[in-house]
C-alpha cells in the first residue's frame, strides 16, 4: 500500500524533496500494516514486477471500481501480492 506523506508534500511541490510516498506492507504473521522494508537490491522491485507479469498476475489486478461492477473482483488483490 502506498500512502501520501502530507508533511513531505510541500517540499516535493516546490521541487526540493523526493517523492512523498510511504510504502506499507501487511505482515503475514500478525496481519498488521507496517512500513515496508527497503529492497535489498535496487532491482528487487523490478524483479518482483517482472515475476508478477510473467505469471500473468497483472491481468488479474482489480481496483475498487472493478469491485463495484463485479462484487467477486478482489479489489484488495490478496491473491496477487501473496
Amino acid at each position: 500500500m502506498l500512502l501520501l506523506d502530507g508533511a513531505a508534500l510541500p517540499a516535493f511541490s516546490e521541487g526540493k524533496g523526493g517523492v512523498p510516498l510511504l510504502a506499507f506492507a501487511k505482515s503475514e504473521a500478525s496481519g498488521k500494516w507496517a512500513p515496508a522494508p527497503a529492497p535489498t537490491a535496487p532491482a528487487a522491485a523490478s524483479t518482483r514486477f517482472a515475476d508478477a507479469a510473467a505469471r500473468g498476475a497483472l491481468d488479474a489486478v482489480a481496483d475498487f471500481d472493478d469491485h463495484l461492477l463485479d462484487l467477486k473482483a478482489d479489489w484488495l488483490n490478496v491473491a496477487i501480492v501473496a
